[in-house]
C-alpha cells in the first residue's frame, strides 16, 4: 500500500531548466517527508512494526519529482480500510476509498476469523487473560475491525500545502 507524491503530471520534463526541476525537487521530497512523518504519527502502535515499516522511496534521484510513501507492512491495510462489516461502515476519505477500490481490496465476510497465534501473542504482550484475547479474536472475526486510518489521511492533510508550494516555487523562477 503506498501514496505517490509527484511533480510530473502537470510538466514535460524534456522542457523544464534544472532550476526548476531542482525546485520541484524540494517540495516533492518535502511533501513525501511530511506524509512520512505525519503517518507515523497517526497509525495505531503495538510494537512499532507497522510504524517502522513506513518509509519513503524516491525515484529520479538525485533529484527526484517523484516518490512513493510505501507501507511496508503486510496488514498495513487492514487498519487502513477495515476489516469485515465495520470495516465497511467505516468513514474513509475520498482519497482512501479510491485507493481502496484501485487496490482491489474487499472488505470480506464475517465469520473469517483471523490467525489465533497473532491475537494469542498480542494478548500475552497486553497481559490479557487468555479468555479476554480469545473473545476479542471471536469478535473480530464475527464483525470485523472499524477503520483507523493513517496513510491517507496524512497525504489529504499534505496535498494541499504540496500544491501551493509547487506554484510559489514555480512563481519565484518565473
Amino acid at each position: 500500500m503506498s501514496v505517490r507524491v509527484s511533480a510530473e503530471a502537470n510538466f514535460d520534463f524534456t522542457e523544464i531548466t534544472q532550476e526548476t526541476k531542482r525546485e520541484l525537487s524540494k517540495e516533492v521530497v518535502r511533501s513525501a517527508t511530511n506524509i512520512d512523518r505525519n503517518a507515523k504519527r497517526k497509525v495505531n502502535v503495538d510494537h512499532g512494526r507497522l510504524r517502522s515499516s513506513i518509509h519513503v522511496k524516491y525515484r529520479d534521484p538525485p533529484e527526484p519529482v517523484d516518490a512513493e510513501v510505501i507501507v511496508g507492512a503486510d496488514y498495513g491495510k487492514f487498519l487502513e480500510f477495515g476489516t469485515g462489516p465495520r470495516g465497511r461502515d467505516s468513514d474513509l476519505n475520498a482519497m482512501a476509498e479510491q485507493a481502496r477500490q484501485e487496490m482491489g481490496y474487499q472488505y470480506g465476510p464475517a465469520g473469517k476469523l483471523p490467525p489465533i497465534d497473532v491475537f494469542l501473542d498480542w494478548g500475552r504482550r497486553k497481559r490479557l487473560d487468555p479468555a479476554v484475547t480469545m473473545a476479542i479474536w471471536f469478535t473480530i472475526g464475527m464483525h470485523g475491525m472499524r477503520a483507523k486510518p493513517f496513510l491517507f489521511p496524512a497525504a489529504s492533510e499534505e496535498r494541499e500545502a504540496f500544491f501551493s508550494r509547487v506554484n510559489q516555487a514555480l512563481d519565484r523562477i518565473k
